[in-house]
């Protein structure tokens, strides 16, 4: 075990700080060449070494022909480092160490082929995507809002449009009347005024009609009494068809100045949108509008509400769904617009800082990148800012980050009767399910910004002791006499544990938990989770039997499986990068997969009574982190579990750590021969 656990700390360590650097040696006559080929900038060094002498020379990302690393090769090794003339002529010539060093360039190029994944795998970036962000995008407002701000203009509208049909009744009649008389009664029918249809088709002659049609007409181009109800009920009428044609209508236009994008997991977390209105001309796109201080470049933030769903083409396809909203303003006064400061003031609290939006459809395009077996298209977690206009290529992180391992150590493992394990290795995969986030209800808004169902996997398995130190659990043994007759007897012996003490003392598990509830709170700087998992637990026993072995009596060792159940409650709270905390509560269910040992609660030393026991524990956990850098994480965390109904029975665990990737290297490492 005491190997086990070196390897262990040896591999996790080889792992951590190791060089991306293929290495080699041959021997010429008595000349040890040492061989080292790295990566650098994009290049291949090759360094070849004999002693305290070495040559180098580079390849570009295009490894290059045979011949051309042949020629190079040799030239470093058999004329600079072993100092032999190429001319077979000269004296000094070797043929046989020149021979040897060919062999040597053939078989080092072509291993350096083979291994050059190794090389390059750990850095590879694949693509996802190209985010774009457009220049000019329209701005959005509530319909019903926008025709209370564009009353005046409305009524206008709807009153010359009143007057030109009335005018082309009028020309129907006084020029060809008796053609005219369906398209007469359609046009009245629009703007409110029967008594045309009802003259029409009176039983009066058709002299008659055409005279009353002209008195008619001509006293409502005098705009008398008739004329002004017609009217009243046409504006109505023509507000309310505006009203009619979508939720949301086209305000002005914004000129996108940058944007910042914050990737997280597969969400775009925060999204910050600086530009401004394009406001050159009072004259166009509703400029007269939009007050003196937001004008002339003055810049306006949107921001989203809540993460944004970023990992599928799904995703992509509903961002015509997201909006962003004013988050602020750089408000630019004049003493000029003095007189209509209140008005304009009034007009932005009350109605343009809350109703105006943009669309994220408007804003960006997502060319996502069609790799092979690839279905989340998110980029690597980070934080960019695109100019409006531009365009930038994002990708995924290293192949050496996929990968995120938990080492830590237990302090409760330092007592002498403890089991926690001294060290400890957990690791982790988060996988992206259904990114998206949808609008709670207006009754609970002013709790909660946004909640997604079912929003990611996690894979996560671990190590829980690895030292000899009470790594074994000692059952309770209880042995009962069995009459076959009346002559013999058998003894009945069973092993008796709780939950708790399997748990205790589990030495390794492997599971998976899966999100069934997300609720985001970026305002409130926390995220609260309602998940479900399991994990199946392997734990080593030794039996108070003796059996033989190796000529001696030892005790009987073995492994019990069991499972574990549970619905998990956690709150993560997100202050800032740095640092971070979580709370979580899990009441687990264990279900035991073994025949060789059996649930039974402890008996009371000096009664022997057994209380009921339960296959319920509850399990508590407090975890804060710190970010330092991009290597990893340190982390305390401390666990509390004990039996429900019966917290007597319980044990905790308080535990420093470090988190990293496991693939992940030191780049300020040097590996000089």
């Amino acid at each position: 075990m005491k190997n086990l656990l070196t390897l262990a700390i040896l591999f996790v360590f080889q792992l951590t700080f190791a060089q991306n650097t293929l290495t080699d040696y041959f021997i010429i006559n008595t000349d040890r060449i040492e061989v080292e080929i790295s990566k650098i900038d994009g290049k291949y060094k090759i360094k070849l070494s004999k002693g305290e002498s070495f040559k180098e020379f580079y390849l570009s990302n295009s490894v290059g022909n045979f011949n051309d690393f042949k020629i190079e090769f040799r030239t470093k090794v058999y004329e600079k480092l072993l100092g032999l003339p190429i001319d077979t002529n000269n004296a000094n010539h070797d043929a046989f160490a020149l021979k040897r060093v060919n062999e040597e360039a053939e078989s080092i190029y072509y291993s350096f082929m083979m291994n050059i994944r190794v090389l390059d795998n750990l850095n590879y970036k694949p693509k996802t995507g190209d985010l774009k962000v457009n220049k000019v995008i329209p701005v959005y407002i509530d319909i019903e809002k926008m025709a209370s701000l564009i009353k005046d203009k409305l009524e206008s509208d709807a009153e010359n449009e009143f007057k030109i049909k009335l005018q082309t009744i009028d020309s129907i009649v006084n020029s060809n009347y008796t053609k005219g008389l369906e398209e007469i009664i359609k046009i009245s029918k629009q703007i409110y005024l029967p008594k045309f249809e009802k003259i029409i088709n009176s039983a009066d002659t058709d002299q008659l009609k055409l005279s009353k049609t002209k008195t008619l007409t001509s006293n409502l181009l005098a705009e008398d009494d008739e004329f002004k109800n017609s009217l009243r009920q046409y504006v109505e009428f023509y507000k309310e068809q505006y009203t009619k044609l979508d939720k949301l209508v086209p305000f002005s236009y914004y000129v996108v100045d940058n944007v910042e994008f914050e990737f997280s997991r597969g969400f775009l977390e925060i999204i910050k949108v600086k530009g401004h209105f394009k406001c050159e001309d009072d004259t166009k796109y509703n400029c007269d509008l939009i007050p003196s201080f937001l004008k002339e470049s003055v810049s306006i933030i949107f921001t989203n509400k809540y993460g944004i769903g970023f990992t599928s083409r799904n995703n992509y396809k509903k961002f015509h769904n997201i909006s962003l909203h004013i988050n602020q303003s750089e408000k630019d006064y004049k003493e000029e617009n003095m007189q209509t400061l209140a008005k304009e003031l009034k007009l932005y609290n009350d109605t343009l800082r809350e109703k105006l939006l943009i669309k994220m459809d408007d804003l960006i395009n997502y060319d996502f990148y069609s790799n092979k077996l690839t279905r989340d298209f998110s980029p690597m977690d980070q934080m960019v800012r695109v100019d409006g206009g531009s365009k930038l290529t994002l990708t995924k992180e290293e192949t050496r980050k996929i990968l995120e391992a938990e080492v830590y150590s237990d302090f409760e493992g330092f007592e002498a009767d403890a089991p926690n394990g001294l060290l400890q290795i957990e690791l982790s995969k988060h996988f992206n399910i259904n990114t998206r986030r949808h609008d709670p209800s207006k009754y609970i808004k002013w709790l909660i910004d946004g909640y997604g169902w079912l929003q990611y996997a996690e894979i996560a398995g671990g190590i829980t002791k690895l030292e000899d130190k009470e790594r074994r659990l000692h059952p309770e043994r209880l042995d009962t006499e069995l009459s076959l007759d009346s002559i013999s007897t058998i003894i009945d012996s069973k092993r008796y544990t709780t939950p708790i003490k399997l748990l205790n003392y589990s030495t390794w598990n492997i599971g998976q938990d899966i999100n069934l509830l997300l609720i985001d709170n970026p305002d409130l700087k926390h995220q609260f989770h309602i998940n479900g998992g399991f994990r199946f637990h392997k734990t080593a026993i030794q039996d108070s039997i003796k059996t033989f072995g190796s000529e001696i009596l030892k005790p009987k060792e073995y492994s019990v499986s069991f499972w574990t159940f549970y619905p998990e409650i956690k709150m993560h709270l997100l202050p800032e990068e740095r640092y971070g905390f979580y709370a979580m509560w899990r009441p687990k269910y264990v279900h035991l997969s073994s025949d060789k040992i059996e649930f039974r609660s402890l008996a009371d030393p000096v009664t022997g009574f057994r209380r009921r026991l339960s296959n319920w524990n509850n399990e508590f956990e407090f975890k804060g982190y710190l970010n330092v850098g991009s290597r990893g994480q340190l982390f305390l965390r401390w666990r509390f579990t004990h039996e429900m109904g019966y917290s007597a029975n319980n044990f905790s665990q308080i535990q420093l750590g470090y988190s990293f990737f496991i693939l992940s290297r030191n780049d300020n490492a040097t590996n000089s021969k």
